[in-house]
């Protein structure tokens, strides 16, 4: 079961947190668990994921910042964050981001995220 490449669980209700069996994928490329209304924290466990190159956690209840985990996955080429509460300066997420210098970033989606800029 954790030869998985693909997981899309998008629209389903799981009204929770990010589920930590989820981190138990060791070859997952695609994960999307757009509209759940998952709760809390983005986990920075999610991003112990090494072989992820597109997530999306659009559109669920998450808050909170970017864990700078997510700046150590240099395979990572689509953050799709939509409508997240990241309530940050944005400059902090391309700070983030540019953790790992093989990055070839295809898409960030940020939308309705409550970003600023002091800049």
């Amino acid at each position: 079961m954790t030869s998985f490449r693909h997981l899309d669980l998008s629209y389903n209700n799981f009204k929770s947190s990010i589920p930590e069996w989820l981190y138990h994928f060791s070859s997952l490329q695609v994960l999307s668990l757009s509209a759940n209304e998952l709760q809390g924290d983005i986990s920075s466990a999610i991003f112990n994921i090494s072989t992820l190159n597109e997530l999306d956690l659009s559109w669920n209840d998450l808050e909170g910042k970017l864990p700078r985990a997510v700046g150590q996955l240099c395979n990572l080429r689509s953050i799709v964050l939509s409508s997240v509460r990241l309530n940050q300066d944005i400059s902090h997420n391309f700070e983030i981001l540019s953790g790992c210098s093989s990055h070839r970033f295809e898409s960030l989606t940020f939308a309705s995220c409550q970003l600023w800029s002091t800049y």
